[in-house]
């Protein structure tokens, strides 16, 4: 992730396609720093990417996420919409009912 997120930021493509596979990849080792990078970059074409971790962030910290898709969002509807649904009182915002279990 660290080596994408160093090409994108020197505008190389490879690095944008680094960070893509990270934020697909089953291991979720790295997503969160992918996901800050995404954002902090302004990287749109990996918006799309990003905005899918709201339904089900695999192991990214909701509050990475929410600046993430808050710095794409003005650049991304896609972002603007996930950004809406992570709202609180958003019911995807709500919390997982098998928390409350004993």
């Amino acid at each position: 992730a660290a080596a994408g997120g160093a090409l994108a930021h020197l505008g190389d493509p490879r690095g944008a396609d680094a960070l893509r596979r990270v934020l697909r990849a089953w291991r979720s080792d790295g997503r969160g720093y992918a996901v800050a990078t995404v954002g902090a970059l302004r990287l749109t074409s990996l918006a799309d990417e990003v905005a899918r971790l709201a339904d089900r962030p695999r192991g990214v910290d909701p509050d990475t996420l929410r600046v993430a898709l808050s710095q794409l969002a003005p650049l991304s509807a896609a972002a603007r919409t996930a950004l809406e649904r992570l709202a609180p009182g958003s019911p995807s915002s709500a919390p997982d009912p098998r928390s409350t279990l004993p």
